[in-house]
């Protein structure tokens, strides 16, 4: 799964229900997602994470690494 579908689906608050299995049960879910009316929300979210991510690395960009662990061992990716 990616991050956007587990956000819409397991987050309170872009998907109607106060649970997962409220979410994932409720018959106009599906209706909802295939229109698109998630989207504002999630991007609205997305967009807030951003800039408190962004906040943290104030040398600005290039400077985040991001790797993989492999056999114990991270390798950039």
């Amino acid at each position: 799964m990616s991050v956007g579908s587990e956000l819409t689906l397991f987050m309170k608050g872009i998907v109607d229900g106060n649970s997962v299995l409220e979410r994932l049960t409720n018959p106009s879910v599906w209706e909802f997602l295939g229109s698109g009316g998630h989207n504002a929300p999630l991007n609205a979210l997305l967009t807030k994470a951003d800039a408190a991510a962004r906040a943290q690395f104030k040398q600005g960009p290039g400077h985040l690494c991001v790797g993989a662990a492999r056999d114990g061992r991270l390798e950039p990716l």
